[in-house]
């Protein structure tokens, strides 16, 4: 739930993640999966960056390593029951339900895993005016969801400012110090494959 929170990713978009999406400070956001379809284009068509801080990052990775399908760099993040398949969506909603349910949250059944985009879109348009600035990340293409488009927008400029409000509004809610926060590009490496056999189930 923390990368849809930092993020503003939709579900799918999380669900088709590949290890060879994950870069040194950012996620490139190629595909996303379409319970109806499978793995397709993302919504509007466009492949698009988001940012991620290295405490998020080391735990996609270590996810990623832990997928037991052999695929190497092709591998999914969020690995499934099969090598083709990601896993379901639907366990990340009961997870969120469940742990809602437990704290005392009146309705946990009116919460959606979208819940997290709109939060992620509202309190950073909170901080941020131009929205050319939100949609570099977010990938609205529209007026109608937020009133300009980016496509003109340098986009490292945009990325640099998304960098500085999410540190502020969004990194001490998961827990992490920005201190620890510097960039260091490093190879990313996998682990090595052992002998056994025996397939993980889904991991959620």
């Amino acid at each position: 739930m923390q990368l849809p929170f930092y993020t503003g990713m939709r579900a799918g978009e999380v669900a088709a993640l590949r290890f060879e999406d994950i870069g040194v400070d950012r996620l490139y956001v190629r595909q996303s999966l379409r319970p109806s379809e499978g793995i397709k284009e993302c919504k509007n068509g466009e492949e698009r960056e988001v940012l991620v801080p290295p405490q998020l990052r080391d735990l996609l990775i270590a996810q990623a390593k832990a997928n037991p399908w052999n695929q190497g760099m092709k591998g999914f993040v969020f690995w499934g029951l099969t090598e083709e398949h990601p896993t379901d969506q639907k366990n990340w909603l009961k997870f969120l339900r469940r742990v809602l349910e437990n704290i005392g949250y009146s309705e946990p059944d009116k919460i959606t895993f979208h819940a997290w985009r709109h939060l992620w879109c509202s309190r950073m348009s909170d901080e941020i005016a131009d929205k050319r600035v939100l949609m570099t990340s977010s990938g609205h293409k529209t007026e109608a969801m937020l009133d300009h488009y980016a496509a003109h927008m340098e986009q490292e400029r945009a990325l640099e400012k998304l960098r500085a409000t999410e540190e502020k509004l969004l990194l001490p809610i998961l827990g992490f110090d920005k201190e620890d926060s510097e960039i260091i590009d490093a190879e990313v490496k996998l682990l090595p494959e052992d002998d056994d056999d025996e397939k993980k189930e889904d991991c959620e």
